[in-house]
């Protein structure tokens, strides 16, 4: 009961505190936690706030005895930018709930500016990126696997990019896998014999566990995979196929084009007359039976 009363009166005096320095809070604050036992925060600013030093607190709103700082250190000072890191002494649980506040040295005097009155560590999460990435494929299936810190793999989901061993990320195939497995296949038949790939994994909580909230993780270390060449089978490389071969068939293509427009060219008739010179013609012989029978050729018979 005492516990749940100081939980309240802490909650409203940080809250006060909040509401009536939150508008000149200098520059913004970005704190998030692997949902472990570490926590990293960023404060930006647009110029120079003070001569500090600058430090950022977490205070527990669960107990009176667990507080937490870090110092921090400017990583550029030219865009005013500093990162500091905590290690909390235990894991974080969904419970959790911290007021964080920023406090140091600015314009010559000391001050302290509240953040976030009720921090849930819960809702501000980037995981660590997955560990141990592992590949295997054979003549039907494209195997990955990897691991992620046991407690989490029930609430993550994942995204899997991959690409040729040469090119940018920017060409890689992604696949994002809604589920909880840390593992999945791929028809081998995706990937082309010979050609070297490498492949990734990222994570975040997924979105079907509405209580947790998260950015994408870091991508994780690659691992490399060929799909096996069979006997006898001679790569080419793409480039002389795009190249090479375009160049090789444009030739043959233009003659080919230019034959079938000489084939299908109406000739005119001066023209038909000169290769037609050889073949007889009754013309010369109608006139005479069209007048000796008065148009009527039926008498003929």
């Amino acid at each position: 009961m005492g516990k749940d009363i100081w939980r309240v009166c802490l909650q409203l005096c940080f809250i006060a505190i909040g509401f009536s320095r939150r508008a000149e809070f200098p520059g913004d604050l970005s704190c998030l936690n692997n949902y472990l036992y570490r926590v990293d925060c960023t404060w930006e600013t647009d110029g120079r706030v003070g001569d500090g030093p600058f430090h950022v607190h977490f205070t527990s709103l669960l107990t009176t005895d667990e507080n937490y700082s870090c110092t921090l250190t400017a990583r550029d000072e030219r865009h005013g930018q500093h990162h500091c890191t905590i290690k909390m002494a235990e894991r974080f649980t969904q419970q959790d709930s911290y007021n964080v506040s920023l406090q140091g040295v600015f314009s010559g005097r000391n001050r302290t500016y509240v953040a976030f009155p009720e921090y849930e560590p819960s809702l501000n999460i980037k995981c660590d990126p997955p560990f141990n990435l592992q590949s295997n494929i054979s003549a039907s299936k494209c195997q990955l696997w990897w691991s992620v810190p046991w407690n989490l793999k029930t609430i993550l989901q994942y995204e899997l990019a991959y690409k040729e061993h040469n090119t940018s990320w920017e060409q890689a195939q992604h696949k994002e896998l809604v589920n909880s497995v840390t593992k999945v296949e791929i028809e081998a038949m995706e990937f082309e014999a010979g050609i070297t790939y490498t492949a990734r994994v990222r994570c975040k909580t997924s979105q079907a566990q509405d209580s947790y909230k998260s950015q994408w993780s870091e991508w994780s270390q690659t691992t490399e995979f060929q799909r096996a060449a069979p006997p006898g089978f001679l790569q080419v490389p793409k480039k002389f196929f795009h190249r090479s071969m375009i160049q090789i068939l444009f030739i043959p293509l233009c003659l080919g084009v230019i034959l079938y427009m000489i084939l299908n060219f109406k000739l005119s008739s001066r023209a038909k007359n000169i290769f037609c010179l050889n073949v007889p013609t009754p013309a010369a012989f109608f006139q005479p039976l069209y007048t000796l029978h008065n148009g009527n050729f039926k008498i003929m018979e």
